[in-house]
């Protein structure tokens, strides 16, 4: 630690646009900044290795053990697996996760709750701003609402696409953007795109399917011309797009219950759900590459159609000063949540492993 710093092997890919990729891109150029030495992955040695891995299987650190190891790892769907609370306790100092709400399932999964550590993730307040170009797609005519993530069921897409006829008459003055996230590996086949085709070819003038990337810029141009984004997902460990709507100035519509509430405070137009706590023995898939886990319990959040249709409607009909009101709490939340803020927990947690 000639720095004073101690170093850092981030292992796990950062140069896609997956959240785990852009998370270790971004703490990885953090802590760079702040004097860390970020070696390469496939380097033996350093003061702790930091692992999130999405496209293997979950295991101890690969390479020599003769530093600190951390697991970056959230599970989404219920108390964590087995498997996976046997491996923290036997290979990993830590578990890292996103939000409380995420912590209390390692918690109940069986993962001692001195050895979790809640690191916030960020947003790029400067890409992300309320002020600047504003997309063409997004009408001005009418109030638009963005879906943005995976068109998937753990997302909530369906409950959406059932909820938009209860809430809106074809004639409304309204309208959706759906920009879908669900060509790569991890949701291939899960996708729900056809839904949302079939839905746009019956009401073309309110519903929209954006598949193409849009980068950064792009994406907070479509952002800033919404008046909600809107993601009813069923299980959320943190939220980026949430927060990155939210720096943009436009509240969300999400679960009342989660890790999105918890991110949203305030600025949240709730939908009410029912939590869904239930035991199970079984064999649970988490992603397209045929990545599953044996699991004794799953816990999620259930949203309505007709609860999803009222917070939709309640959305168009608010008067400006209530959606002026909710962009300033979105915006202000944001604001203390930015990639600098989580890089320096993650630097402050590694010079505190590494000093044990």
């Amino acid at each position: 630690m000639s720095s004073g710093l101690p170093s850092v092997r981030i292992v796990g890919d950062r140069h896609g646009r997956s959240a785990f990729q852009v998370v270790n891109r971004r703490w990885a150029q953090g802590l760079a900044a702040l004097g860390h030495r970020v070696v390469d992955a496939a380097e033996r040695h350093a003061d702790v290795a930091v692992v999130q891995d999405w496209t293997t299987a979950f295991g101890p650190p690969p390479g020599r053990r003769d530093g600190t190891a951390v697991a970056v790892r959230p599970w989404d769907f219920g108390p964590y697996p087995p498997r996976w609370v046997e491996v923290i306790d036997a290979a990993y100092d830590e578990l890292w996760v996103h939000s409380q709400w995420t912590h209390d399932l390692a918690v109940a999964g069986g993962v001692d709750p001195s050895r979790i550590r809640t690191i916030a993730l960020g947003v790029d307040a400067d890409a992300f701003d309320p002020e600047g170009p504003v997309h063409p797609m997004a009408d001005p005519t009418r109030t638009t609402f963005v879906f943005l993530g995976a068109a998937v069921l753990r997302k909530g897409i369906d409950v959406l696409l059932d909820a938009w006829p209860l809430a809106f008459a074809p004639d409304a003055s309204v309208q959706l953007v759906v920009k879908d996230h669900a060509d790569g590996a991890f949701y291939e086949g899960q996708d729900h795109r056809r839904a949302v085709q079939d839905l746009a070819a019956d009401r073309p003038e309110q519903v929209r399917l954006v598949t193409d990337h849009l980068d950064e810029p792009a994406l907070a141009s479509l952002l800033r011309g919404a008046q909600a984004l809107v993601l009813p997902s069923r299980a959320e460990g943190f939220g980026l797009p949430v927060l990155e709507a939210m720096a943009c100035g436009v509240a969300p519509v999400v679960p009342a219950v989660g890790a999105l509430a918890e991110l949203a405070g305030g600025a949240a137009w709730p939908v009410e759900v029912r939590v869904i706590d239930l035991p199970v023995a079984r064999e649970m898939a988490y992603n397209a590459r045929g990545a599953a886990e044996r699991v004794t319990g799953v816990r999620f959040v259930e949203p309505t159609a007709d609860r999803l249709a009222d917070a939709l409607r309640s959305v168009a009909a608010a008067p400006p000063e209530e959606h002026r009101r909710r962009s300033v709490i979105a915006r202000d939340r944001a604001r203390q949540r930015s990639w600098g803020a989580s890089v320096a927990a993650v630097s402050a947690a590694l010079v505190e492993l590494a000093d044990r």
